[in-house]
């Protein structure tokens, strides 16, 4: 993008949110524009993800409990397993794909979910208008309810789409996960 000059649009899933929101800082279009740079980030999709303010932890925003699928210190310390997986990430995913996925997962640092977030670009104001959140109604990792809440809590303004899909949308409903991002870009165009 930075080379190139092109526009792009961040969608970030799960605990991506995080990662990706940091990472976006100062790279929005409208950033770049402004010091006479092509390209840059012309929106963000968080995809059932993490909306977490600087500061603050994955653990924090849960209470301090971890979720309960996530099996602590497994399998040594200071990882994590997801247990059961298909049950917690795949349920609506193909039988075959599901199993294949679950098979394929590797341990996670714990220390991920308990540190604190770096600051974050959906909260720069470069993003208002340009931030987007795909609620899955049927995740059973990150319940409706905590996605809603993350938006709320995050004291900016999201366009929130909601589609009937698990914790992996882009593989039990990636039809409407296309339409709903093509819709998502075609709002973010123009500066």
């Amino acid at each position: 993008m930075e080379d190139e000059g092109k526009d792009l649009l961040l969608v970030c899933h799960s605990f991506g949110g995080i990662p990706g929101g940091a990472a976006a800082r100062g790279l929005s279009k409208k950033e770049r524009l402004q010091k006479g740079e092509k390209g840059g980030i012309i929106g963000l999709v968080y995809m059932t993800a993490f909306v977490v303010p600087e500061g603050s932890s994955v653990l924090e925003f849960l209470g301090g409990k971890h979720a309960p699928f996530l099996v602590p210190n497994t399998p040594s310390e200071g990882m994590c397993i997801v247990s059961p997986a298909i049950e917690s990430l795949f349920h609506d995913v193909d039988e075959h794909t599901a199993s294949r996925l679950a098979t394929a997962l590797v341990p996670q640092a714990m220390r991920a979910l308990e540190s604190p977030a770096p600051p974050q670009a959906w909260a720069e104001t470069a993003y208002e208008g340009r931030r987007a959140f795909l609620k899955c109604t049927l995740d059973r990792a990150i319940l409706p309810a905590i996605q809603e809440k993350l938006v709320e809590d995050s004291g900016v303004t999201w366009d929130v789409r909601a589609v009937d899909a698990g914790h992996e949308p882009h593989l039990s409903q990636l039809e409407k996960v296309y339409e709903t991002i093509v819709e998502f870009v075609e709002a973010f165009q123009g500066y």
